[in-house]
């Protein structure tokens, strides 16, 4: 597999990510919340996800055996980490096309999770992106505690805006 994005078809990605998930010596996924990225900011927030997935894979690795992080992109000393960063890492290097499938059919699946829970916001087909669908379900129903307010200020024109 070559860059996740290319994996268009839900199943597909499913199919894939099983596989990853059987065959990987470790993996970890992790996330941050509404909450946590209001508060230390988008760079900081991912960089605390990335910690949590971090230590999710560490914790399955036996004895003293660590592994190498690598990451989409450019360096992330807020990772804590060390770790080697790679700009197009995703259409580069297998282990994180392989990282951003399984981080992309987990965040597929709470969507489609939250789009049962808050119907209205396109969320199971949007995946959290503001398409125009999303943005006027923003502006006829409103933010739920899953919008991020910080990005909320000029579609509605009330100072609040999409996910």
């Amino acid at each position: 597999m070559r860059d996740s994005k290319t994996v268009k078809r839900p199943a597909e990605r499913q199919a894939l990510a099983a596989s990853i998930m059987s065959e990987a010596l470790c993996w970890g996924l992790g996330a941050a919340s509404v909450n946590e990225i209001a508060t230390y900011n988008i760079r900081r927030a991912t960089a605390l996800a990335m910690r949590r997935a971090v230590l999710r894979c560490q914790r399955q690795l036996l004895g003293d055996v660590r592994a190498l992080v690598l990451v989409d992109g450019l360096a992330v000393p807020e990772l804590g980490e060390p770790h080697q960063s790679l700009v197009k890492g995703d259409a580069n290097c297998h282990a994180i096309a392989a990282a951003a499938l399984l981080a992309k059919v987990a965040r597929d699946r709470l969507m489609v999770s939250l789009a049962r829970r808050r119907p209205g916001y396109g969320w199971e087909t949007n995946v959290g992106y503001g398409s125009a669908a999303h943005i006027e379900a923003l502006r006829t129903i409103g933010m739920t505690p899953h919008h991020r307010a910080q990005f909320c200020e000029t579609a509605t024109g009330r100072g609040t805006l999409f996910a």
